[in-house]
């Protein structure tokens, strides 16, 4: 039968979708000039952010059903995804379709896929450490510690366990990298994300927003938008289909312009609020 098979591919991260692709499109969504931020929702690049996601979400190729993606891909509902370095470190080794029956998978990871013609820019993101104020033995021992985290063969050691790219210049030369991935005996998968996310962070330049009043928040509404507009009108297709209404038909009814003003008027105003404070 037509139309009955599952969605191929599913996206973890929607913000970062949202604001790496519009910079890789020549547009910074939300930067900070003077201290303060500032909105830049073009238009013509968020149709393009919309048309790549949403289109195809509503006629059921892309997929969100599970928490994160790799829930979706061990349950057999995806077979491709983009997610973090870190995340990929519990990428499952199983599909699991129900308590009875499940069939060995594996992993191959790929440099993040970016919009054609855009410019060469990936996301910097992570886990941080800071020193806060505290008694000057108490700070002294926490940067000592920071130097031994992330000496270059020990923060290595780190990264080939969590998916996380070490932080020194040295531990991110190849060389180096296979040596102690021979050393450690890395597994297949593991060498192959950190391979990916070392590779993406020499051919691209690394981004991510600056700290701003509200930034939080607005990282959410771009994190949440357009997800939650196309689980909706996804649910509602399914409903028209359901009633006899052929896929093509009742895809028509929300992959149109008015949509998208709707859709578009409706975030940009509430970034706008939001930024405003």
């Amino acid at each position: 039968m037509s139309d009955d098979g599952k969605a191929f591919f599913g996206r973890d991260a929607f913000a970062n979708y949202m604001i790496i692709g519009a910079r890789q499109l020549g547009v910074e969504l939300l930067r900070v000039e003077d201290g303060a931020p500032v909105l830049d929702f073009d238009k013509d690049v968020v149709r393009r952010l919309w048309d790549n996601y949403y289109v195809p979400f509503i006629n059921g190729w892309f997929g969100a059903s599970g928490r994160f993606r790799s829930d979706d891909i061990k349950m057999g509902n995806i077979i491709a995804c983009v997610g973090s370095s870190s995340g990929a470190a519990y990428f499952p080794d199983e599909c699991i379709l129900s308590d009875t029956e499940s069939y060995p998978i594996e992993m191959r990871a790929y440099p993040c896929p970016k919009f054609e013609g855009g410019e060469d820019f990936a996301v910097q993101q992570g886990a941080g450490l800071v020193v806060t104020n505290a008694a000057p033995q108490e700070v002294e021992a926490s940067v000592e510690f920071l130097k031994w985290f992330t000496e270059a063969g020990r923060n290595l050691e780190f990264s080939l366990g969590s998916g996380y790219v070490p932080v020194k210049k040295e531990a991110n030369e190849m060389t180096f990298v296979e040596q102690a991935m021979d050393a450690a005996g890395a597994s297949s998968k593991m060498r192959a994300i950190i391979t990916n996310a070392i590779g993406m962070t020499g051919e691209n330049q690394m981004y991510t927003t600056k700290a701003f009043r509200n930034g939080t928040a607005a990282r959410a509404i771009l994190n949440d938008s357009m997800v939650e507009k196309a689980r909706a009108d996804r649910e509602a297709f399914l409903a028209l289909t359901a009633e006899g209404m052929p896929h093509e038909e009742a895809a028509a009814q929300f992959v149109t312009d008015e949509n998208f003003e709707a859709w578009y008027e409706e975030t940009r105003t509430a970034l706008e609020m939001c930024i405003a404070g």
